[in-house]
């Protein structure tokens, strides 16, 4: 009799033991997740969203997103009703080739998206030797900066067979300057 007693509140020990165990487990699980709050600069605005590196969805307008928050490009009219770039602007352009030791015409030998896509424009101020800005080029080979009007140096970087060559830009406002960077594989 002692051991069926004895047995029975090894039994109920363990048992309550388990519920405690399921209970604990089930408490932590209905518990909301806490999201740490990072310790870096926030992003208020779609300027700071781009310039932070972010992905920028090719939309209109175009939009970034940062941290589960979408932010939107304000884009601003004239009388006319045309866009107008309040700042001015860069639009970019990079050409990188050769890719094939011999080119025969007619068969084509594109440059793979990596060549463009690992590489960034950067912008610099009026003497070219500090940079301002820098932007991921996309897999078409373009890119584009927002500065004040001003003048300025693009480069990109890494270069092909040597580092690439800075370009002079004068940036003039509401309006885009254009600059083509080539890049020269080096493959014959």
């Amino acid at each position: 009799m002692v051991y069926q007693q004895k047995m029975w509140q090894s039994y109920l020990v363990f048992f309550l033991f388990l519920a405690l165990t399921v209970y604990a487990f089930v408490y932590r699980l209905s518990m909301p997740v806490e999201t740490p709050i990072p310790t870096g600069e926030q992003v208020s605005n779609f300027e700071e969203c781009a310039s932070a590196g972010n992905p920028i969805m090719e939309s209109f307008p175009r939009q970034c997103a940062d941290g589960g928050k979408t932010f939107t490009e304000g884009v601003l009219y004239n009388d006319s009703g045309n866009e107008i770039v309040p700042d001015g602007a860069i639009f970019g352009k990079v050409e990188i080739g050769p890719f094939c030791p011999v080119e025969r015409e007619g068969v084509p030998c594109n440059p793979p998206t990596e060549a463009y896509t690992s590489r960034i424009a950067r912008l610099y101020d009026s003497t070219g030797t500090h940079v301002i800005e820098w932007r991921n080029i996309k897999d078409d080979g373009t890119f584009e900066f927002s500065p004040p009007p001003g003048e300025y140096y693009v480069d990109v970087y890494p270069g092909g067979m040597g580092p690439v060559e800075k370009q002079w830009v004068e940036v003039v406002s509401d309006e885009g300057t254009g600059v083509l960077i080539v890049i020269d594989t080096g493959i014959r």
